[in-house]
């Protein structure tokens, strides 16, 4: 009880003034208690902070384990929320959603369902596995022999797959700490149930739990008029859009943003930061009502909804004062000279013909943090683009690569050199990647050797886990260790992994890796991972130099 007064302390200093006076001590005792109990939420999980909620999966039966305040589960086995009034407590969720984030960005979208409302995700599971590499595999753009590559998987590596190709012959791959598909071949990894794996399209994207979702809001009402039912959301940043489909709008968010639903219409409040809605851009201070394809803005009342449970997002904000009318035109007049601007700026310029030097990339191809494609692969680079290599080298299988400005590498076999080019110097002094990953496992690395100043992932896969509910908590009956020398670290785990069976059968299997970051500095190291009786151990060389 002491620790709820004080939150309620605590939120009473960090709301607006006017709702100070308007919500009784009750309702902001719920958001306090909701706050309290879902502290220390982890990415893509709910997390029930008060009555009344109803969790259904997508086999349309009641989600079990997900019922009463406190509980916790996956967002991915969620297919729709519903939160219906309480004589005791006003319903309230959290939800953390990654939706287009990258993992190495570690962050989340920050979700509170309030009152009387329903969410729906309509992005089912993701059946995934995890295949284990026999050799070395290629991770490729497509799935087909000459595939660009864009990573490389050393023996032993495990690999997540979520999908395959109609002939069986390729399995699609999600790159570590990123959103990039990638596809490998099957006849270099193995692992339980691959086969049963769904049939995907080369072009088909893969989307995150409730990256789609519909909301629908009912008639409530609280603290005098100043709640209403509803959802609050609120982005990692101000500057980075999140892009979501909702309730079959495209809808690109950046920053907080209050929102109701109901049959005809969706609205949505910009409180802080920008979002453009089916391309209508909504500036913070104005609401965006959205019917069918049609987006009508306008300033949101005044003193808009004092009520709104701001202390229990993530990031403190002051709502923005109502836009007028003509204010809303200024700043969308601006934004679309802004989108012209960055056309303009991104338009190919014709070059006239001359004898002057230029280098252009013959085909689509991968650019990789060093001068050899077992490094790793940073990104791609166009057909006709052209480059500028300022060195030159070789790999250790004899192949020639060039260094472009900005440190990336490039096969030369892939540049056609145009009019008269000068040579390129030749250098043997070789930046490394500022990132690199070991595997406990296998005690090989993904980006090449391990070098001083690198920022290293350390990562060991422990025996899978019979059940959500074990792997869910495992990190924390046993967070793990790793010892680096004398050194002992605490590690981080992944989320939970389905790689094999089905959700709430007996043969289903969770995988998860714990890991630590580690700056490397020279020596020689007896690397050791520590859980539940499980003991990778590798000795590795960071040579003095880099």
């Amino acid at each position: 009880m002491k620790t709820l007064l004080l939150l309620l302390t605590v939120l009473l200093g960090a709301l607006p003034v006017q709702a100070q006076s308007v919500c009784p001590a009750g309702v902001l005792l719920d958001f306090a208690r909701a706050a309290s109990t879902c502290y220390g939420l982890e990415g893509e999980q709910a997390c029930i902070g008060g009555a009344g909620v109803v969790a259904v999966g997508f086999g349309g039966q009641p989600v079990t384990g997900f019922s009463q305040i406190g509980d916790r589960i996956g967002i991915g086995v969620l297919q729709s929320l519903s939160l219906a009034s309480a004589d005791d407590s006003l319903p309230v969720v959290s939800l953390n959603v990654q939706a287009n984030l990258t993992d190495a960005e570690r962050r989340q979208v920050a979700l509170l369902l309030i009152g009387t409302a329903t969410l729906e995700n309509g992005i089912p599971p993701l059946v995934e596995r995890v295949a284990f590499v026999s050799g070395t595999a290629n991770l490729r753009v497509t799935p087909q022999e000459n595939g660009d590559i864009l990573a490389r998987a050393g023996i032993n590596e495990s690999v997540v797959v979520n999908g395959r190709t109609q002939d069986g012959r390729w399995l699609r791959a999600r790159l570590r700490d990123s959103n990039t598909i990638a596809w490998v071949a099957a006849e270099v990894v193995t692992g339980d149930n691959l086969s049963t794996l769904p049939i995907v399209q080369p072009d088909s994207p893969v989307y995150r739990p409730f990256e789609t979702l519909r909301l629908t809001t009912g008639g409530g009402s609280y603290c005098d008029g100043a709640l209403t039912d509803g959802l609050l959301l609120q982005t990692p940043s101000a500057d980075t859009a999140v892009i979501l489909t909702l309730n079959d709008a495209h809808v690109e968010l950046a920053g907080t943003f209050f929102m109701t639903a109901d049959d005809s219409a969706l609205t949505i409040y910009a409180l802080a930061g920008q979002a453009v809605v089916n391309e209508v851009f909504i500036p913070a201070g104005a609401q965006g009502v959205v019917s069918g394809d049609s987006v009508t803005v306008a300033g949101y009342p005044p003193d808009f909804l004092p009520g709104l449970p701001l202390a229990n997002l993530p990031a403190f904000i002051r709502v923005a004062a109502p836009l007028a009318e003509d204010a809303i035109t200024q700043a969308q007049a601006d934004y679309a000279a802004a989108l012209a601007a960055q056309a303009i700026q991104h338009q190919p310029t014709v070059e006239a013909l001359d004898t002057s030097c230029r280098r252009i990339v013959r085909r689509d191809v991968s650019l990789y943090a060093g001068p050899g494609s077992f490094y790793e692969a940073i990104n791609e680079i166009q057909s006709g683009s052209t480059v500028d290599p300022i060195f030159q080298t070789t790999d250790p299988q004899g192949g020639r690569w060039y260094q472009l400005r900005g440190s990336n590498w490039i096969p030369a076999a892939q540049v056609i050199e145009q009019g008269e080019c000068p040579a390129i110097p030749v250098t043997t002094n070789i930046t490394a990647p500022r990132t690199n990953q070991l595997s406990l496992e296998t005690c090989q690395t993904t980006n090449g050797p391990l070098r001083a100043g690198q920022r290293v992932t350390i990562q060991f896969t422990p025996p899978p886990w019979d059940n959500y509910p074990d792997a869910r908590d495992a990190a924390r009956i046993d967070p793990g260790r790793i010892t680096i020398g004398s050194q002992r670290y605490t590690t981080r785990a992944t989320q939970a992994i389905l790689i094999a069976g089905t959700i709430g059968e007996d043969d289903e299997r969770w995988q998860r890796q714990f890991y630590v970051i580690w700056e490397a500095v020279p020596g020689t190291y007896r690397i050791e991972g520590d859980r539940v009786s499980y003991n990778p151990i590798c000795t590795i060389t960071v040579p003095v130099g880099g």
